[in-house]
């Protein structure tokens, strides 16, 4: 062991970079994640799991970004 410690997302995965558009997984959305395609159900939609995922983390995304700019543009009027 050399003293380094490669760094871990709170997921306990490597680092890496999201898709382009997305926020990184969270604790929470990966929980979200596997309770939903791990519980069986009548009918399972696994196909509706991940598209709902991604669908709210673009539009996590996109609310980010919406208050950076607003915080930004607030912070030029004063």
């Amino acid at each position: 062991m050399n003293g380094q410690v490669d760094h871990l997302t709170t997921a306990g995965a490597p680092d890496t970079e999201p898709a382009d558009g997305l926020i990184p997984l969270t604790v929470n959305e990966v929980r979200h994640l596997i309770i939903q395609l791990a519980i069986p159900r009548p009918d399972p939609a696994t196909g509706f799991v991940p598209s709902w995922s991604w669908w709210r983390r673009r539009h996590q995304a996109h609310a980010q970004a919406s208050h950076y700019h607003r915080q930004v543009a607030a912070l030029q009027l004063n």
